[in-house]
């Protein structure tokens, strides 16, 4: 009985500590990140993480002249959901997942894999057997493709095309990163976002590399316990794009701001 409370305890503590990597903003943020840990520790018995991999900018539907496609997700694991994988092979932990049913984004295709995007911004790799039969948006890019968010044809191909000319969204690496890729706002409002940088003596800055749709300011003087928040103020619809770079190794991603 010792040893399985023993063990138990053990068990409880270590998954304290990976929650404590990712603090709590709501479902749709606590059951996503943009890093992974990796299933297997590495030849020194340490764990692994690893940072959302954007498509090569050819594996676009956008890139080809085409356009997204839409579908829902239909395998599911026992529990009603499919993971949000980090790249497109199936060894390098889990994102998050989503749940059977769910309308999404396909963006992308590479290795046998669909790129895809939730209508709340979440994205990542998975198998194509799990998504009903894709159909391309309409070609009539000011209709709505999705749900409660609005989205429009013309701001998901944005999107598309955002993410082909940035190499990283929503991390430059495991140390250095935030919750989400792109997050959607509607005009007027404000969020806050968590940016994490665990690199000891790292210079971190941003700036609005794309689009007027929205501000982005940082919150507090300086990073404490490796997280310092930017407030996004949503201003007119469109898409801003904001790069953030860690100045001391050149690292970078990009947070895509989409306003409806």
């Amino acid at each position: 009985m010792k040893r399985f409370l023993k063990r138990a305890l053990s068990l409880t503590l270590c998954a304290l500590f990976v929650l404590a990597l990712f603090p709590v903003m709501g479902r749709a943020d606590s059951d996503y990140a943009t890093i992974a840990k990796r299933p297997e520790k590495n030849k020194k018995g340490q764990d692994e993480y690893v940072a959302l991999e954007i498509p090569a900018k050819n594996s676009f539907f956008t890139s080809k002249g085409g356009v997204p496609m839409r579908a829902e997700i239909k395998s599911s694991w026992a529990d009603g959901s499919i993971y949000f994988m980090p790249r497109p092979a199936e060894t390098y932990g889990v994102l998050g997942t989503v749940d059977t049913g769910t309308p999404v984004t396909i963006l992308a295709q590479q290795n046998g894999l669909y790129f895809f995007m939730t209508d709340d911004g979440r994205m990542g790799w998975n198998g194509r057997t799990l998504f009903t039969k894709p159909k391309k948006i309409s070609s009539d890019l000011s209709e709505f493709v999705t749900g409660s968010n609005q989205l429009t044809g013309e701001m998901v191909v944005n999107i598309s095309k955002a993410l082909a000319g940035s190499k990283h969204a929503g991390a430059g690496s495991p140390m250095f990163y935030t919750m989400r890729p792109a997050l959607i706002l509607t005009s007027g409002s404000t969020a806050a976002v968590p940016i994490f940088g665990r690199a000891a003596g790292s210079k971190y800055d941003f700036e609005r590399i794309d689009g007027t749709s929205a501000e982005g300011e940082w919150q507090g003087t300086k990073f404490v316990d490796q997280r310092r928040d930017v407030l996004f103020t949503a201003n007119e619809p469109g898409l801003s794009v904001f790069r953030f770079k860690n100045k001391s190794n050149k690292q970078n991603f990009d947070i895509l701001i989409v306003v409806i």
